[in-house]
């Protein structure tokens, strides 16, 4: 029991650490309010893939959506 315990744990402090980052990213990338700002986000995005890069494409979606 301690291991499935242990696994647990380690799986719910995964998911809030990965929430917070979000977060954090949403705040960060919501300074880049001018089109060329966002485009140099999208270009460094696209250096990486899409399985690298979901929360940060997912991010930059939904905002783009909200200013265009």
């Amino acid at each position: 029991m301690p291991n499935l315990f242990s696994s647990l744990l380690n799986t719910a402090s995964a998911r809030s650490a990965g929430k917070r980052e979000a977060g954090l990213l949403k705040r960060e990338f919501a300074g880049y309010r001018k089109p060329i700002d966002r485009d140099d986000l999208e270009i460094f995005a696209r250096r990486y893939t899409t399985e690298q890069t979901p929360e940060a494409r997912e991010i930059l979606g939904r905002q783009a959506a909200r200013l265009y």
